[in-house]
């Protein structure tokens, strides 16, 4: 089953291609232990900032 996900600003095929490789990655359950263990983002996303300035 192929499974499609949309890159928005992706404008060079080489990007293109590098960007739907990393699909294929295949990280061993130590790696992901330790992103799952960082702490949570913080601070806004770029859509709560546009919001804001539409509000104004």
């Amino acid at each position: 089953m192929a499974r499609w996900a949309p890159i928005p600003g992706t404008k060079r095929v080489a990007r293109g291609e590098e960007n739907t490789a990393a699909g294929r990655l295949q990280l061993s359950a130590e790696v992901l232990a330790r992103l799952s263990s960082l702490p949570p983002a913080v601070g806004e996303t770029r859509r709560e900032a546009g919001t804001r300035k539409l509000e104004r």
